[in-house]
Parts: structure tokens; C-alpha cells; sequence
């Protein structure tokens, strides 16, 4: 039950986790209120499952409840619910399943069957997809084969919608819910069905305190409430593959019904100027694409224009005070800055080092891709798209 209570000079939220008839510390401080008038924001199942939360990422279980819970009741906010109705039991067997492959009608048609089954059985599901613009086309597709109400959790919500969301799966009134990571920790009695959409994504990592990866803390779930995780993802991580090779796992994969033609190109037999950037098969493939009014997509994961300035005279490379990287030029902003810390200067005449009058850009980023690419494409349109356009 979560508590309005004096800690120090401040007041805070705290969580009663337990009771006992006596504290060998003296004075005791009175709750000033309770803020949980008759459900408590965490039943016992959820509490144990925070608890092994925090023991297993080494956080506080303070922190730990935190995370589980929608913002608003994080603060002093009341809460005056009744608990929603009992899940329907889960087989009490864990389950992990692996389909693979390119999205599909097949595919899908077997995610909704295996949603279905769950929600016969009278068992919550939880769908996590790994970024917000996901959310409204898979619960508009789940409204529709499902027939019921879909709710979303995601901390992108306002914090009083987010906590609407998290009222009506508490209450009984939604059973599936699409979210994004932190939607693995929806408030439902027991959970038959965890589907992970893309697990492979690097958006299922918790980046702040507590560190935690939701592929890993819906395992944790599923295996204690006895219910069913399934991942779905075009392309599996090496690790979750290795862990579903034995049985009772199961693996199915959709093939794709035509695959992608793909050249590897090695560019020490195709690249005979040091200048040159774009490869002749490249510029091969680019020409005859465009002769058939097609469109191009060159990905690169280096921005700016080089990737370093060095002095030709005593080998000195400009590089950000504060992080000790090296600098990218821009061109777009005629500046040298840090990837980092995004620290910037501009591109100095003279050696720091050595004073030498020769400095040398090295490198190539995405501005200098399109420069070579408009110089030998003049016909075609040619858009960069990075974090340095608008």
C-alpha cells in the first residue's frame, strides 16, 4: 500500500511492504495518510515479482516498485479502487515459443491465435512492441480480431491518461494491452500471454536507473506466473535463438516468399582512388536503378562531413576537450563538433599543436556521400536525412 509519510525534512511517497507489532527504533514517525483507500496499488503476486526484480538488477525494491507503477502514483495521489476480477489460471506450465521471420498474414494470423487461446482461458495478455508509432496499428489489429478493449501503457502518455490506462487494466475492465518496455509490468492478476514484437531491438533496454532489458524481466514473469512468452521478430538475437534450440521450446519460421537479392562488394578490388567513395558496383547498381525511375537508400553510420582533422606536419588530431574524442566536421554548420557531448568549434587555419599551416580532413560522413553522390548523379533528387537536417 503506498503512504504519504515524514522522511527528514521532506515529505514523500513510501510502500508498507509488510507489518510487525514493534520497531526497536524510537521515536516513531506517524503515516500522515494513506493513499491506497481500498485496493492496494501492488497485489501480493506483483509485489514478490518486484522484489525478484530488484534482487536480480541489484536495484533497491523501492526503485523497483517505482518502475512497476504509472507515474501519477509515484506522487501523492489518491487512489479509491476495487480490485478487478480473478484471472482465469494459467496452465501453471511455462512456455516459450520463437516465430521468425518476414511480417506476414500467416504470422500474424498465428500471434492472434495464440492471443485468442489465452483470452479463452480468461488470461490478460501483454503485447510489447518496441517504439510508440507501433502502438495504434497494433491495437487497432487487436481491437478488431480480438473484440474487446485494448489498452496502452506507455511512458510517452500523459501522466493522467497513463494512469486511466492503468485503472482499467487494474480493475478487470481491459485485458490486452499494447505498450512499449515498461508495459511489461501491466497491473493484471496473472498473466497468460507475453507477445515481444522485435526483440532483437535495442529499445527493450532501460537506459536509466534501474538498468533492465524487458525481454529478460517478461521471461522473469512468464516463468512465474506460469504463462506463455512468444517472441516475433524477423530476425532473432543470437542469444534468444540458442535458448530456444531445445525443447519445450518451440521455433517456427515464416519464409519469406521471395528473397532479397544482396552483393557483397570487397572495396579493395572495386575502390582504386583513395578519393573515390561510392564503389563501381555501386554506381552500377545506382545507374540502373535510376533508369528504371527507381529510388535509392544508402545507409551510413557516420554524420558529418570527415571524421577527423589531423596536422600533416606532427600528426596532431583535433579532438573535444571534454570527452577526448575525435571531431567531425560538418559542413551544414562549417563546424567541428563532438558526436558525444555535442561540443563545437570551428575548423582551426593552424595546427594547435605545432603551429604547422597544413591541417587534413580524413574520413567520409554523410554530407560528403551526398556531395559525391549529386557531383556523379546530377538527374536524381538527392535528400539526406540524419539528426543534423530538419
Amino acid at each position: 500500500t503506498r503512504v504519504y509519510v515524514p522522511f527528514r525534512q521532506k515529505r514523500l511517497v513510501g510502500y508498507v511492504v509488510a507489518l510487525q507489532a514493534s520497531s526497536e527504533f524510537s521515536p516513531i514517525k506517524n503515516v500522515i495518510s494513506v493513499l491506497d483507500d481500498e485496493a492496494p496499488s501492488l497485489d501480493a503476486r506483483m509485489l514478490a515479482f518486484t522484489q525478484k526484480f530488484a534482487d536480480y538488477y541489484a536495484c533497491s525494491w523501492g526503485e523497483a516498485i517505482e518502475t512497476s507503477l504509472p507515474v501519477a502514483l509515484r506522487k501523492k495521489k489518491k487512489l479509491s479502487i476495487s480490485s478487478g476480477g480473478k484471472s482465469g489460471e494459467a496452465s501453471n506450465k511455462f512456455r516459450r515459443m520463437l516465430v521468425y521471420g518476414p511480417a506476414s498474414p500467416e504470422s500474424w494470423a498465428f500471434v492472434v491465435g495464440e492471443i485468442k487461446k489465452a483470452r479463452a482461458a480468461g488470461q490478460p495478455v501483454i503485447y510489447l512492441v518496441p517504439e510508440t508509432a507501433l502502438i495504434g496499428k497494433v491495437r487497432v489489429s487487436l481491437k478488431k480480431e480480438c473484440g474487446e478493449e485494448v489498452a496502452v501503457w506507455d511512458r510517452a502518455l500523459t501522466s493522467r491518461k497513463e494512469l486511466a490506462q492503468w485503472i482499467a487494466m487494474k480493475t478487470g475492465k481491459a485485458q490486452i494491452v499494447v505498450g512499449t518496455r515498461s508495459a511489461v509490468f501491466a497491473p493484471f492478476d496473472r498473466v497468460g500471454l507475453i507477445v515481444i514484437q522485435d526483440e532483437d531491438d535495442l529499445s527493450y533496454k532501460q537506459e536509466q536507473s534501474p538498468f533492465y532489458h524487458a525481454r529478460h524481466v517478461a521471461l522473469m514473469r512468464a516463468q512465474a506466473e506460469g504463462g506463455t512468452l512468444l517472441f516475433v521478430t524477423p530476425a532473432p538475437s543470437a542469444e534468444l535463438y540458442f535458448e530456444c534450440r531445445e525443447p519445450p521450446a518451440v521455433i517456427d519460421r515464416f519464409p519469406a516468399a521471395k528473397m532479397s537479392e544482396f552483393q557483397i562488394v570487397n572495396l579493395a578490388d572495386f575502390k582504386p582512388s583513395s578519393k573515390m567513395v561510392v564503389s563501381f558496383p555501386m554506381q552500377n547498381a545506382i545507374l540502373s536503378t535510376l533508369a528504371k525511375k527507381g529510388k535509392i537508400v544508402l545507409f551510413l553510420n557516420r554524420r558529418g562531413f570527415s571524421l577527423g582533422t589531423r596536422c600533416n606536419q606532427c600528426g596532431f588530431t583535433v579532438k573535444c576537450a571534454r570527452c577526448n574524442v575525435t571531431l567531425s566536421y560538418l559542413y551544414s554548420k562549417k563546424k567541428l563538433v563532438c558526436h558525444l557531448c555535442q561540443f563545437s568549434t570551428d575548423l582551426p587555419q593552424f595546427c594547435p599543436h605545432c603551429k604547422g599551416a597544413y591541417l587534413r580532413s580524413w574520413g567520409a560522413g554523410v554530407e560528403k556521400i551526398e556531395s559525391e553522390l549529386a557531383r556523379s548523379f546530377p538527374e536524381a533528387k538527392i535528400g539526406r536525412y540524419d539528426r543534423d537536417t530538419k
